[in-house]
C-alpha cells in the first residue's frame, strides 16, 4: 500500500539508508569490489585506516580514548541522512549540559525524554505516511 514497488527504495521519496547500505554490501560481496563507484572505494579505504587508527591510538593511549571520535558513531553519521546526525548531536548537547548543570534532573529525565522524542517521531512519520497514502496530504 505505501510502496508501489521496490524501484522507489532508494529515492527522494523513500530513501531508506539502511536498505541503501546493505544494497551496497550485497553488490559488494557478490560482485567485488570492481562494482563499487571510485568514490566509495576511495571511502571504504579511508574509513578503514580511521577505524584502525583510532582502534590503536585508542589501545595504546587508553587516557586519550575520551578525545577521541568513536567509529560505530562516525559509522552511523555517514550512513543516516545529515538531519539525523545534526538532531542527536544537538540531543547530546542539550544531555550534556543538563548533566554537567543539573546531574539529578539528567539522571530521572534524560533517557524518559530522548525515548519519547525518538517514539513521537516515529509515530508522527507513520500518521504522515498514512495520510499521504490516504491523499489527505
Amino acid at each position: 500500500m505505501l510502496i508501489p514497488n521496490a524501484d522507489v527504495i532508494g529515492t527522494d521519496k523513500l530513501p531508506a539508508p539502511a536498505a541503501q547500505t546493505w544494497a551496497g554490501v550485497a553488490i559488494l560481496l557478490s560482485k567485488g569490489l570492481s562494482a563499487l563507484p571510485l568514490s566509495a572505494r576511495w571511502g571504504l579505504l579511508w574509513g578503514a585506516i580511521f577505524g584502525i587508527v583510532v582502534t590503536l591510538l585508542e589501545k595504546n593511549f587508553p587516557k586519550m580514548r575520551k578525545y577521541l571520535p568513536s567509529p560505530t558513531a562516525m559509522g552511523i553519521a555517514f550512513v543516516i541522512p545529515a538531519f539525523n546526525s545534526v538532531s542527536m548531536f544537538i540531543g547530546a548537547l542539550i544531555a550534556y549540559i543538563l548533566e554537567k548543570r543539573k546531574p539529578e534532573m539528567s539522571d530521572n529525565f534524560t533517557v524518559p525524554v530522548a525515548s519519547g522524542l525518538i517514539a513521537g517521531e516515529s509515530i508522527m512519520g507513520i500518521l504522515v505516511a498514512i495520510l499521504i497514502a490516504f491523499q489527505f496530504m
